[in-house]
């Protein structure tokens, strides 16, 4: 888990704007399950001197751990999540922000990390 926060200075060539975002974060695994359970919670205030600029978005999410031929192969996972997004009144006025009060997301995602051999050179992602 973690948390991360950003300072922008400008904005979409208006030097004025100074956004800040914060992200909340967390990954969950079980011992001994083939299970990952995780969650994000993320704020913008794009403009941090007015009251409602504010948009939130939360991601939650499970997973399984597939079945692999041999232990030495990578884990693959399928993941099942959702993400609700929430932009208050004084944020949906500010160009390119996104006009919509909230909108929700529902989806289903194939994660693994692979091995490839490329012209006799073997290149295997970072964990």
């Amino acid at each position: 888990g973690g948390v991360e926060r950003l300072r922008a200075d400008g904005v979409g060539g208006d030097a004025q704007r100074r956004p800040v975002a914060t992200s909340l974060f967390a990954q969950v695994t079980p011992p001994q399950l083939p299970a990952v359970a995780w969650f994000r919670h993320d704020t913008v205030d794009h403009t941090p001197s007015v009251d409602d600029a504010r948009q939130r978005t939360v991601f939650v999410g499970l997973g399984l751990e597939l079945p692999r031929d041999s232990p030495a192969e990578p884990p693959a996972r399928l993941l099942v999540g959702g993400a609700r997004t929430e932009t208050e009144s004084g944020a949906r006025q500010i160009a390119g922000v996104g006009a919509e009060a909230s909108s929700s997301h529902l989806f289903v995602q194939l994660d693994f990390r692979g091995r490839v051999r490329l012209d006799g050179v073997a290149l295997t992602p970072l964990p």
